[in-house]
Order: C-alpha cells, then sequence, then structure tokens
C-alpha cells in the first residue's frame, strides 16, 4: 500500500478516535448509556468501512474475479463511498425500526462523534498535507460542530439534526461555488449527492419524527 494511503487511513483513524473521545467527554448522557452509544456507534462505523471494501468489489466484480489484489491494493473511490452509505443507511434504518438502535440518541452520538472527527480530518489535511483548500472545510465543520454544542439539548433532536444537516448541505454547496471540488474525509462530494443526502436525511427525520408522535398517543 502506498505511503499516502497509509497516512490517509491513519488520519481517519486519529479523527474517529478523537471524536469517540469528546463524545465520552462532552455528551450529556448517563455512564452506562453513553458506554452502550458509543459501543453502537463503533459498530455501525466499523461496518460502514466493511461497506466501502463490499462496495469497491461490487463496483469492480469483473475485475475482482480476475484479479483481487488489482481491486483491494487501491484505495476506495467515491462511488464505493456512496454505495456503501446507503447500506449503512439501511442497515441503521432496520436497527431503529426493530428498536435495537435507540433512534435520535444514536444520530445524536453520531454527530458528537463524526463532527469533530471530521473537523480533526480537515485539520489534519491542512497542517500535514498543506492542503490550502482544506480551511474553507475547517471552517464550515467548526461552524456546524458551535451549532451542534449550542443546539443540542435546547432543542428537540429533530430541529437539531435538520440544522445540522441543512447547514452542512448549504455549506457545501457554497464551498463548491469558490472551489473545483469538495471531499468529505478525502471522498469527493457531488452535488447530486449532497442534494439526494440532504433530501434522505430530511424524510428520515419526517419517519422518525412522526412514529414519535404516534408513539406519544399510543
Amino acid at each position: 500500500m502506498q505511503t499516502a494511503a497509509i497516512i490517509s487511513i491513519s488520519i481517519k483513524i486519529i479523527s474517529v478516535v478523537s471524536g469517540i473521545v469528546i463524545f465520552y467527554l462532552i455528551s450529556g448522557f448517563e455512564k452506562e448509556r453513553r458506554k452502550k452509544l458509543a459501543e453502537e456507534a463503533v459498530s455501525q462505523i466499523m461496518n460502514f468501512v466493511l461497506f466501502i471494501w463490499l462496495a469497491k468489489i461490487l463496483l469492480d466484480l469483473p475485475l475482482f474475479l480476475s484479479d483481487p489484489l488489482a481491486v483491494l491494493a487501491y484505495p476506495s473511490g467515491s462511488n464505493a463511498f456512496y454505495l456503501a452509505i446507503l447500506f449503512s443507511a439501511g442497515l441503521i434504518g432496520y436497527g431503529m425500526k426493530k428498536e435495537r438502535i435507540e433512534g435520535w440518541a444514536f444520530i445524536q452520538t453520531l454527530l458528537y462523534i463524526l463532527l469533530p472527527a471530521a473537523f480533526f480530518y480537515e485539520f489534519a489535511g491542512w497542517t500535514w498535507n498543506n492542503e490550502s483548500s482544506a480551511l474553507e472545510s475547517i471552517v464550515l465543520h467548526a461552524v456546524l460542530l458551535m451549532l451542534f454544542l449550542a443546539l443540542n439539548d435546547r432543542i428537540s433532536p429533530v430541529a437539531v439534526g435538520n440544522a445540522i444537516l441543512s447547514g452542512w448541505t448549504a455549506g457545501m454547496l457554497l464551498l463548491l461555488m469558490i472551489q473545483p471540488h469538495v471531499s468529505m474525509f478525502g471522498y469527493l462530494m457531488e452535488p447530486w449527492f449532497i442534494v439526494i443526502l440532504f433530501a434522505a436525511g430530511q424524510f428520515l427525520m419526517f419517519l422518525t419524527y412522526r412514529r414519535s408522535v404516534i408513539d406519544e398517543h399510543n
């Protein structure tokens, strides 16, 4: 594996670990619940990594069957990242439906972990790899992180999720107007995918909110 790929993977791991540490330090959940939520989040993040590898294989299946190393030896592309998000969303949605995952508490946990992780990843790219284009992403994720910390536990989880998703979408589309491309954890984000992710997130929040209202009246 190339040195650049090893460095990129290392930065991603350090960033996610940093996010988990921050979750433990500042989240308002009780100790046992915090541990349970963190374990579930780590499990889903590991599933996501496996889904990226699965997606990479599926997208290059003919080549994988003839020469597996030609597929496995190189980093995954953005299409594999998109497909892995779809797989993860389906798995998490199924877990929520079966009440194995705590719905909004789990989503809050992911925001606690992924927002700092994204900030650290972009900051590392700016400082270690001299990626000047990362500065705008650092600012965006810093603003989103501060917004999350300011709103969390003050308004409903649905409103928090909507604010973060809307802010991220607007920020990413704005960055696309001033730079040739934007990325998330090193994967290029196409405008169509950003819009689809926003629409899917809004739909998920609507379904979750409607279900919570129904449960309250039953």
